[in-house]
């Protein structure tokens, strides 16, 4: 059951308001299935790497009919899903306000919800009886496994892919468009946000990890991965037409289009992660973050991204058959576009930083300056 509602009113000539609401549901991850079957603690599902030299890897298009050398391990780590499981929903809102203030300009002002509930995330379910703490209270575990130490015992570590986490983005959006006339065409966009929630994404695409305190959800109320809380757009045409008595300027200054794409954004969120195992769960050792660091609270630098084209039509056949010249730059001022950087502290045993982060950028996934030269024949 996922009611919606939307209504529009011009309360003035130039003048609408809009407002809608709904329930979403989200399908349940592939991954909760596939995870559990993969790590069950049994030899019945494996992962491993075969080199050709192998002498049990079968020649192609032959498959495994056995697996050689397959043993369970002796205390084996599993995977679980909740036996309450919930799909995620979500209530998203929003109320526009649009104005038109000329012939052929607009300008929307907008406020955008959206709160999930019953979003998944992984704790390690196994591990009881404390046996100290973390100087922000944060609980410590034996690494020892035993009925003192382990709910259940035969299991080191049970990942349960568990439910009922809480994210809430709010954001102002401002928008103008100015549509095609004499020429010019443009849109604008401007989204002051900002996302919280109390776990980190599981079986995302963006990440899947653990909480930092398997009792208690709080210790992870933070921003999300995913929160960007100001990003700026623009999209803009330009094909501007002279009339120039002198048929070659008038010939050289017409059928010239130029397109832009600018992209401006803030850095991606990053989290501070400590060098040790602070709290000896296995699962999730190598995210865990310092005694009295929040969540993704550190960010790589700006994101400027600027694109662009330029057509020349060479000539018109009867007005139908225009061949043209193409020039494209992506990222056309070469913007460095840092995405990772390292976010790893070097802490004591109890959580304490002793030295903070490099921050020193460690990948670049967005593209450098990309030159393309082209013709096409439009008709």
């Amino acid at each position: 059951w996922a009611p919606r509602l939307g209504i529009a009113w011009q309360f003035t000539p130039k003048t609408v308001l809009r407002a809608s609401s709904g329930l979403f549901y989200e399908a349940p991850p592939t991954n909760l299935w596939y995870n559990s079957f993969v790590n069950d603690g049994s030899t019945r599902a494996f992962t491993d790497t075969f080199q050709p030299s192998t002498p049990n890897a079968p020649a192609f298009p032959n498959v495994f009919s056995f697996l050689p050398g397959a043993t369970l391990p002796a205390i084996p780590s599993i995977f679980a899903v909740t036996p309450g499981f919930k799909n995620t929903h979500t209530i998203n809102t929003s109320v526009q306000i649009e104005r038109q203030f000329s012939q052929n300009d607009k300008i929307v002002v907008g406020y955008v919800n959206t709160g999930a509930r019953d979003l998944g995330y992984e704790r390690n379910m196994n591990l009881i009886n404390p046996t100290g703490s973390l100087a922000d209270g944060r609980p410590i575990f034996s690494q020892a496994i035993n009925a003192s130490t382990r709910l259940y015992p035969q299991f080191n570590a049970i990942t349960l892919q568990d439910v009922g986490a809480v994210s809430d983005y709010n954001a102002l959006v401002v928008s103008y468009t100015h549509r095609s006339a004499k020429g010019y065409e443009m849109s604008a966009n401007y989204t002051w946000s900002h996302a919280i929630s109390d776990a980190p994404d599981a079986n995302s695409f963006e990440q899947s990890a653990v909480i930092e305190n398997p009792f208690s959800r709080a210790w992870d109320r933070g921003n999300t991965l995913v929160n960007r809380p100001q990003a700026f757009n623009v999209s803009a045409v330009l094909a501007p037409v002279f009339k120039f008595s002198n048929g070659v300027a008038r010939r050289l200054a017409n059928d010239n289009q130029l397109t832009i794409l600018a992209n401006l954004a803030v850095g991606d969120e990053q989290n501070e992660i400590a060098n040790l195992n602070l709290n000896n769960d296995p699962v999730g050792s190598a995210v865990q973050r310092p005694a009295f660091v929040g969540r993704d609270t550190l960010r790589t630098g700006g994101i400027y991204q600027v694109d662009m084209r330029y057509t020349r039509t060479l000539f018109h056949i009867r007005d139908r058959i225009l061949p043209q010249l193409l020039v494209e730059a992506n990222n056309l001022f070469n913007t460095k576009n840092v995405t990772t950087i390292n976010t790893k502290a070097t802490v004591n045993s109890l959580g304490v930083i002793t030295a903070q982060p490099s921050l020193a950028p460690t990948s670049t996934v967005l593209e450098g300056r990309l030159v393309q030269l082209g013709i096409r024949v439009t008709w």
